[in-house]
């Protein structure tokens, strides 16, 4: 952690607060530590006042790049407007506590195409279940036709209950953004 000395007429040395690093010999301010970060533009009187101003850790370590001067940088995937640093930057996607970098492609057009295979899915699986009832139908005698249809109409509302389900789960882990579903 170490000390600095603000007042240079002082004999009096500073405990170096949490999230600082005061490591460089002769320092008048002690430097903002990787994974935290002050807000610098707010302070009006006093820079050396941490306690008014502390150095705050960052939800994302790897956006607060940290520094010894009064810019405070964040990383290229955050906004350096953002308190913290938390705001991913344009291109950029929250994931637990990085930005990560969005791939080429993940437009609405890959969501509409998959969207599309999905109804066409959905469709051959209701053209099947038809396909199976019918033939199911034809086998069995009139007592066991009313049994076979219950069950294989079961099956499928279950089945695509089911695919339902996962393609939403699929659609919403996928996307940042799913308003184009309503």
């Amino acid at each position: 952690m170490g000390t600095y000395k603000y007042n240079l007429g002082s004999n009096t040395c500073i405990q170096c607060p949490v999230g600082t690093n005061c490591d460089n010999i002769g320092i008048d301010l002690p430097c903002v530590s990787p994974g935290y970060w002050r807000d610098i533009s707010s302070i009006t009187a006093d820079a050396s006042d941490f306690s008014t101003y502390p150095a705050h850790s960052c939800d994302l370590k790897d956006s607060c790049l940290g520094t010894c001067g009064l810019n405070l940088p964040c990383a290229s995937s955050s906004l350096s407007d953002s308190p913290t640093c938390a705001i991913c930057a344009d291109g950029y996607f929250r994931f637990y506590s990085t930005c990560q970098r969005c791939h080429k492609g993940s437009s609405g057009t890959n969501k509409s195409t998959l969207t599309g295979f999905y109804c066409l899915f959905v469709i051959a699986l209701v053209a099947m279940a038809v396909y199976f009832i019918r033939h199911r139908i034809k086998a069995h005698k009139k007592k066991e036709v009313k049994e076979a249809v219950r069950s294989v109409v079961a099956r499928s509302i279950v089945m695509t209950i089911k695919l339902v389900l996962s393609f939403l789960q699929v659609l919403t882990g996928t996307s940042t953004d799913s308003s184009f579903l309503f």
